[in-house]
């Protein structure tokens, strides 16, 4: 169980630097940790909506705002819910893949009831992935790289940890989840002769 210290420290210690006591104080003098809390929170959304980490995942049922109605193109207007970060699918009540548009704080669609799934903003990661958080901290550490370093090679190499890290934990993902087969439907039987 990680926290945002431990991921903090974790981004210092790839950088070379030594590892601080408190990232959240108003008082730090450190200049890391307080590169760390200034930079932790857009870090973390950053990394959350890189990839569908399953411990980020969540549904939700939304019904259609009351009295607002989009201009064209679409019949109804559903607020987005306030943690999410990345759409990843929208359903109809039969649970088929829906067409949208998102615009502003809003989801538009043509059913009055839409179920979705997506990226919530995690801001307690002690759940999270220990793929998540080495990612985070690699990501963090290549974010504040020039700033604490002036090394351009080691923020180089820091997006290359980042990019494999985030490979990594998509291979994890994959072999969590249940195999997903897809089928032929009828006119691709009819077609083959099947």
């Amino acid at each position: 169980m990680a926290t945002k210290l431990d991921v903090c420290n974790g981004a210092l210690v790839k950088l070379g630097m030594e590892p601080v006591l408190d990232v959240d104080s108003n008082n730090i003098t450190d200049k890391g940790a307080k590169r760390c809390k200034l930079r932790y929170d857009v870090c973390r959304k950053f990394v959350l909506r890189a990839y569908s980490w399953p411990f980020a995942i969540k549904r939700a049922v939304l019904s259609p705002q009351a009295n607002i109605v989009p201009a064209f193109g679409r019949d109804y207007s559903f607020l987005r819910p306030g943690d999410l970060l990345r759409v990843l699918s929208v359903l109809g009540s039969d649970d088929y893949e829906l067409d949208y548009d998102l615009e502003g704080n809003e989801i538009l669609a043509d059913e009055s009831n839409l179920h979705i799934i997506y990226i919530r903003d995690v801001d307690l990661i002690v759940y999270a992935d220990a793929t998540f958080v080495e990612a985070l901290s690699a990501y963090m550490a290549w974010d504040m790289c020039i700033s604490l370093t002036e090394k351009e090679t080691t923020r180089n190499q820091l997006w290359e940890d980042f990019v494999k890290l985030l490979g990594l934990g998509k291979f994890v993902s994959s072999t969590e989840r249940p195999k997903r087969y897809a089928y032929a439907s009828y006119l691709e039987n009819s077609r083959s002769g099947g």
